[in-house]
């Protein structure tokens, strides 16, 4: 009888083994699911939060192109600048600059070009870029006025 009772415990003590594995396998298998799951959330969240940055710098740069040939229709000596963006301004939590070139297309009299350039969020060091230009063709002195020849 004491053959037997060894017996029975061992095989039970062995069952206890396989079980402790299965559930330590289980968990393991769990845990890992869980971090590829919280890797594609944050993953997810980073490409929403660059689409976004991008979306808005492209903005933003339009933005400045509308606001140079405003400032070109009324200031003829108008030259560019540096358009800082408060956060508030733009309904977030950060700020944006533009900077707004004018040159002169040389083939051209009457032509020039505008280049605006999107920091945002300004003065971050991972911050999204974004540059449009636009050939602009500046009104004469009659089309101002209104004389004609």
């Amino acid at each position: 009888m004491h053959l037997f009772q060894y017996h029975h415990n061992k095989h039970r003590t062995q069952r206890r083994g396989v079980a402790i594995i299965m559930v330590i396998a289980f968990y393991a298998v769990a845990v890992a699911m869980v971090g590829v799951w919280v890797r594609s959330a944050l993953d997810h969240q980073q490409q929403v939060r660059r689409w976004h940055e991008k979306t808005q710098a492209t903005w933003l740069a339009e933005a400045g192109m509308r606001r140079a040939v405003a400032r070109i229709s009324y200031d003829e000596h108008y030259a560019g600048e540096r358009w800082l963006i408060e956060s508030a301004k733009l309904g977030g939590q950060f700020s944006a600059d533009v900077l707004i070139q004018i040159e002169p297309v040389e083939e051209i009299p009457n032509l020039i070009r505008i280049i605006a350039t999107a920091h945002y969020p300004a003065g971050e060091q991972k911050r999204t870029q974004s540059t449009m230009t636009l050939k602009y063709s500046l009104p004469t002195k009659t089309e101002t006025t209104g004389e004609s020849s």
